[in-house]
């Protein structure tokens, strides 16, 4: 969605497209969903979203100014009004386009279109090391009918650019850009287009393309997807594999970190057309959003998922999200108020990543054991925020100096909680069904770090953070924090 200043359209819809060759069915795997919104509330999640306004980020920071598009970019929430831009309700989020004659925004002059964008930014961050064999982002949308000027999208931004929210210091290109879909009235009614933006080893921008021909109208409900490794970038309509990407063919490395979530409702650009943009964009009834949904100024969204894809019996890098957990069959709400990471049933935690602050912790690495870690539903929170809180205390005072919290006899750890200001909480303390001796037998620890990466087989599962690893066959079994700053240090990993 985010293109240069002057776009040749021609490439992106003709010579580029055999770049993404066309592939067969992705090997099978187990996917684990690691964050989802499906909008099942009666307002939009903004512990999961942060929503562009053009009056509030000044400095062409809203997104309205790129590609020479004719909205402006408001944050401006409620199914009944008549100037909203966001409406969430029967289990759909609508981005609302509409025709606002004379709007500001944060480009210098003023335009005649009001729209949406919501980012994950600073929220949520994605990267192919929370899978064993990557992830898969996708989303199911019910694009707009074709009014002219419509230029709908769903994407992926590097983190670290240097654009609000993001306090990344990274220009674009060099960020990286994966477009899961646009879809734009000037190229055609019936295409989807999946786009990816880098620089190549010359910081030139690099453009590559290709589109899917609907076999039926775009203003029904549609699934979107990428899976995406450090390798490879598989697009998704509807669940046929329509290109790949293969990024080894590119010599770039911007694809090798944590991406952003964007939904956005352009007006206009190289998508919507620079001329004859409909002025009628006015918002209709959402009573009928379903498939066929008539309000054509709208962009509606069922849900969006990102999943772990993983081998059976592999690894899934779990980070925190807010104060929701991952796996519906576990109790909920095991830490009232505080961020968590859980590693669900028949999984067991073996590592853990903070980021190079040195503070706050990141993501869990879980290893799906099978039954032995089978999680009956029993489990208890042990305190790693202060004093000493070892249980078995089996392998002795194990980080001298240190808080400590360990699980008991027949227990593991499952889960991991922060603090709101992101420091280590606590510890979910799983009952384990027949764990040998009762779980902590031949124990060692491992240094949160930049350099201790253990001996296990999951590589950088989590590219950029600090990490502690247990070796293979091993499970976590405590894990103590710094008194003076809250820190997670080191983890305490005994046979499974």
């Amino acid at each position: 969605m985010r293109t240069s200043k002057i776009l040749n359209t021609c490439l992106l819809l003709g010579a580029a497209s055999a770049t993404l060759a066309s592939s067969g069915t992705a090997k099978a795997v187990t996917p684990n969903i690691i964050w989802n919104d499906e909008f099942d509330t009666s307002s939009l999640d903004r512990n999961k979203w942060v929503v562009s306004d053009s009056s509030k980020q000044p400095g062409h920071n809203s997104g309205s100014c790129f590609n020479n598009e004719a909205q402006a970019y408001k944050d401006i929430e409620g199914c009944g009004s008549g100037n909203s831009t966001i409406c969430q309700t029967n289990g759909y989020l609508h981005l609302v386009a509409r025709y606002a004659p004379n709007t500001p925004n944060d480009c210098g002059y003023t335009t005649n279109y009001v729209s949406s964008r919501m980012t994950t930014n600073t929220k949520f961050n994605v990267n192919p090391g929370m899978g064993n064999n990557g992830v898969r982002i996708e989303a199911r949308i019910n694009m707009p009918t074709m009014a002219t000027g419509v230029f709908p999208a769903f994407w992926m931004l590097g983190s670290n650019i240097n654009e609000w929210p993001s306090t990344g210091t990274t220009s674009w290109p060099q960020a990286g850009e994966i477009d899961i879909t646009e879809w734009g009235s000037a190229w055609s009614s019936s295409q989807s287009l999946g786009t990816m933006h880098f620089a190549d080893a010359s910081n030139n921008h690099v453009q590559i393309g290709s589109y899917y021909t609907y076999a039926t109208s775009p203003d029904t409900f549609h699934t979107y997807a990428v899976e995406w490794t450090w390798s490879t970038v598989n697009y998704f309509f509807d669940g046929t594999n329509f290109a790949s990407v293969n990024l080894n063919n590119y010599a770039s490395q911007d694809f090798n970190h944590d991406f952003s979530l964007i939904l956005n409702y352009a007006i206009g650009g190289p998508g919507g057309g620079y001329a004859g943009i409909d002025p009628n964009l006015v918002p209709q009834s959402t009573s009928s959003a379903g498939a066929g949904f008539d309000g054509h100024q709208r962009m509606a969204v069922d849900y969006v998922r990102v999943y772990a894809l993983n081998n059976d019996g592999g690894w899934t890098a779990r980070p925190f999200q807010g104060t929701s957990q991952y796996d519906a069959a576990l109790p909920t709400e095991w830490d009232s108020f505080n961020y968590k990471a859980d590693c669900g049933s028949n999984a067991a935690l073996t590592g853990v990543s903070m980021n190079t602050s040195g503070i706050t912790p990141h993501s869990l690495l879980c290893v799906n054991y099978g039954s032995k870690f089978g999680d009956a539903g029993a489990a208890t929170v042990a305190d790693v925020s202060s004093g000493d809180h070892r249980r078995a205390s089996r392998a002795g005072d194990w980080d001298s100096g240190y808080y400590k919290s360990e699980c008991g006899v027949n227990e593991y750890v499952s889960g991991v909680s922060q603090s709101t200001s992101g420091k280590v909480h606590g510890l979910r303390c799983a009952v384990g069904n027949g764990l040998t001796n009762g779980g902590q037998n031949n124990c060692e620890t491992h240094t949160i770090n930049p350099n201790d990466q253990g001996v296990g087989n999951a590589g950088d599962w989590d590219y950029g953070y600090f990490k502690g690893e247990c070796g293979n066959g091993k499970v976590v079994y405590g894990m103590s924090s710094s008194p003076s700053t809250g820190a997670p240090h080191r983890i305490l990993c005994c046979d499974k």
